[in-house]
């Protein structure tokens, strides 16, 4: 049987990418688990897989070679939460991240109508006070800013907002210095969803003088379920518009009404 021949260039090269090949292992096992002792425990098998390589039993070689990948498995098993943290140094815990991420359920938002209801009575009156315009649309089924729905009635589908109804979140969008305060915006669950919405008129004929918002709110309701509350610039009084009609309220009854028509049903008239 053949042993070490090291005047042979081929067995020469083979020797030394062997050496070359196992430093390169104990060094990454090493960089993982941070322990000498760990990666000492490699140079028995990796010795005795070199000593029998040149001495000409490769089966036995090949037997300490199997048997230090048996303890490099194990090294890096025994240190698992090493290994995990030298991943996540090395930006790789996104993997753990996602995989938690997908573990959890995305909390759902509740709706509650009072409370949206009080802050939307609040913002009215402030607004009807300082005789602030505004033109509020409440969504209940109908997706009124659904093109293939409504299309017909939206002429400007205005700009995105994606906010909690907050009174003075709103009292700012209405006031005259900010480029948002021309049109509507659109609330469904308590969420502004957009602002400087703009409807079609009403083409109804309608007795008395109405202003660009009433009209609007009148020509939205016609077309969708929605209940849209208006405060006129010129007087601060508040209407709602629900069904094609417009209703005027006062401090008084306007959380009834509201509470009325978000609430209304069709079966009720049955």
């Amino acid at each position: 049987m053949p042993g070490a021949n090291f005047g042979n260039p081929t067995f020469v090269a083979e020797f030394v990418l062997a050496i070359f090949i196992f430093l390169g292992i104990d060094a990454l096992l090493f960089l993982i688990v941070k322990r000498w002792a760990a990666t000492l425990s490699l140079l028995i098998p990796e010795f005795f897989a070199l000593l029998f390589y040149c001495v000409g039993m490769p089966l036995l070689g090949l037997f300490f070679l199997i048997l230090m990948g048996v303890a490099a498995v194990l090294v890096l098993f025994v240190n698992m939460n090493v290994f995990r943290g030298y991943l996540s140094n090395r930006g790789d815990s996104a993997l753990f991240r996602l995989s938690a991420r997908k573990k959890r359920k995305e909390p759902e938002r509740l709706y509650d109508q009072d409370a949206f209801l009080e802050k939307l009575v609040l913002a009215a009156m402030n607004m009807s006070r300082l005789r602030r315009g505004a033109l509020i649309t409440i969504e209940r089924k109908d997706d009124i800013l659904d093109e293939a729905k409504l299309g017909e009635v939206i002429r400007q589908k205005g700009v995105r907002i994606d906010a909690p109804f907050v009174p003075e979140l709103v009292e700012t969008i209405f006031y005259e210095g900010t480029r948002l305060h021309d049109g509507a915006i659109v609330v469904k669950d308590g969420i502004i969803l957009r602002a400087a919405v703009f409807f079609a008129a009403t083409e109804r004929p309608l007795n008395g003088k109405y202003g660009s918002r009433h009209q609007a709110a009148i020509g939205i309701s016609e077309k969708s379920d929605s209940v849209t509350l208006v405060v006129s610039e010129e007087t601060g009084r508040i209407a709602i518009a629900f069904q094609g009609e417009l209703t005027h309220v006062t401090p008084d009854n306007l959380l009834r009404v509201l509470e009325d028509d978000l609430s209304y049903s069709e079966d009720e008239e049955d």
